[in-house]
């Protein structure tokens, strides 16, 4: 009796060591927390299917509107001409309705990528990696990351001044003890630039692998620092 309960005793704690508040799972990569109040990123893929349906609309009207030309140019009786100009007329109007939709979220889509600039990280095989993008203005961590070693993510912020900060390790164990005794600190020694721009906005791409006159350096740091 004595023996199984030191047992589950030392599950317990190997389970809730270091105050890991880790499910079990291993986070795939991806966005695991913002604080903006909308996904830009999801925003932009939900009006691009949303035109594609338009487009498709549209193409198919164009080619109802073409047959009723041709049964105008063969129709003689006055009738009919008359309903195949009404069929038409409906039809122009339908398409000229689906057109300014398509064209009014073609330029939402647009401004919101010129306001919300590209952010592609690269990362190196081996370790894991657990991101967090600071807000210079404000001092708020804006979004945090999770990454498998070796892949690369890419999201979109707001325009403006990021600091990059960044752990890594390989057993993942929530978000209190991140990778646990092993866990590395590691922050940018320069703030990351989003720019809004007319023509297009411009983002980055920054690489936390270790290679050769890198686009970013990286300074160890404490915990407390980080």
């Amino acid at each position: 009796m004595m023996r199984t309960f030191i047992i589950m005793l030392l599950f317990y704690f190997s389970c809730h060591a270091y105050g890991s508040d880790n499910n079990g799972t291993q986070p795939s990569t991806g966005l695991l927390t913002t604080t903006l109040s909308n996904n830009i990123d999801a925003e932009i893929r939900s009006h691009e299917q949303t035109l594609a349906a338009l487009k498709s609309d549209i193409d198919g009207l164009s080619a109802k509107l073409d047959t009723l030309k041709s049964e105008l140019a063969s129709t003689t009786d006055t009738g009919e001409y008359n309903k195949i100009v009404g069929r038409y007329n409906a039809g122009l109007k339908k398409s000229r309705a689906l057109i300014s939709k398509y064209n009014d979220i073609t330029n939402d889509v647009n401004l919101k990528r010129i306001k919300n600039p590209p952010l592609t990280i690269d990362t190196d095989n081996g370790k894991n990696y657990y991101l967090k993008l600071i807000n210079v203005a404000t001092g708020e961590t804006t979004i945090t990351m999770f990454v498998n070693g070796g892949e690369q993510i890419s999201t979109r912020l707001p325009a403006g001044q990021y600091q990059l900060k960044y752990v890594t390790g390989d057993l993942w164990q929530g978000n209190q003890a991140l990778f646990g005794p092993e866990t590395s600190f590691y922050a940018g020694d320069s703030t990351i630039n989003l720019i809004e721009d007319d023509k297009g906005s411009i983002g980055k791409i920054d690489t936390l692998k270790k290679v050769r006159n890198g686009n970013f350096t990286w300074i160890s740091v404490s915990k407390n620092e980080w």
